[in-house]
């Protein structure tokens, strides 16, 4: 009888460090990286594993175990909840890493995408949306440069130039729908791609432009007008990005010969021209010295 209760102690012995060996393992090398939308099923596997374990163990205890061995079940508890707390912190740990590394590559994306100072698409995005516009529907490019910009930089300084680019990037906005496309392309150069837009809202909406602009943005206690001149081209069948903006550009070129302050379309003769403005308004000069007519140059 003595040595058939041994060995029931010692199959159950044996049996509760297998299983237990088992389930420990099985946490240990659970993968501890909880997965983007949420903790998934199988990630508790391992857990519910650990609870099979002791409990075939228990049920497989003799009647007249002894407490030595009811000290090593809880001891192998206490090991089994630890583990299962150091998952638990893994979790943790790792669901705010991830959260770091969304937050740095929407950041990185975004510096991609974007200009750092106006919010606008950068030159690089400018250019896919509008190859991407090209394949899938009718188009129209405007290019807007500003006219003057660079007597705000010497009289005002940089910082109050860089509060009048950021007022024209929302004065674009305000001034185009919600699917057309509003880019900085560098310096004072802007650009807007217009999607499924007819010539005549193209020409409207280089007019709304140039109505918005009219309005002085205050500076630094100054009235500062953004005037500016626009070029549009409409894209034609077979065209590309390329010859599209080279288009638009030379529009834009020829409006400032017209005199500034206005907006022209590629292939068209007459340009609408509105009244050139100087850049400050009511047309007094930023520093003793430098002339209205000088702002415009």
């Amino acid at each position: 009888m003595a040595d058939s209760a041994h060995g029931r102690t010692g199959t159950v012995q044996t049996t509760f460090f297998g299983l237990g060996l088992a389930a420990v393992v099985a946490v240990m090398f659970a993968h501890p990286h909880p997965p983007r939308s949420g903790r998934k099923p199988y990630s508790l596997l391992p857990y519910g594993a650990m609870i099979v374990a002791f409990g075939a163990l228990v049920s497989a205890l003799p009647g007249g175990v002894t407490p030595r061995l009811w000290g090593v079940v809880a001891g192998r508890g206490l090991i089994g909840a630890l583990v299962a707390a150091r998952q638990l912190v893994a979790f943790q740990d790792n669901t705010a890493l991830i959260d770091r590394l969304r937050e740095q590559e929407t950041r990185l994306w975004s510096l991609a995408h974007f200009d750092g100072l106006t919010g606008l698409a950068n030159r690089r995005h400018f250019h896919d949306q509008v190859v991407h516009a090209l394949a899938t529907a009718e188009a129209s490019v405007l290019v807007i440069d500003l006219d003057g910009f660079k007597a705000v930089n010497d009289t005002m300084g940089h910082a109050a130039g860089d509060a009048l680019l950021t007022a024209v990037a929302d004065r674009l906005r305000g001034a185009i729908r919600a699917v057309d496309v509003a880019a900085r392309l560098g310096g004072d150069e802007f650009a807007v791609l217009l999607t499924g837009c007819p010539v005549d809202e193209a020409e409207r909406t280089a007019e709304r432009i140039l109505t918005a602009l009219t309005v002085p943005e205050r500076i630094e206690g100054v009235p500062v007008r953004a005037a500016a001149s626009i070029g549009v081209a409409v894209a034609r069948t077979g065209a590309d990005v390329g010859s599209l903006l080279r288009e638009a550009d030379l529009a834009m070129y020829g409006a400032k010969r017209q005199g500034k302050g206005t907006w022209l379309r590629h292939g068209v003769a007459l340009p609408l021209v509105a009244d050139a403005q100087p850049l400050v308004s009511g047309g007094q000069p930023l520093v003793t010295g430098v002339q209205p007519s000088q702002m415009l140059s």
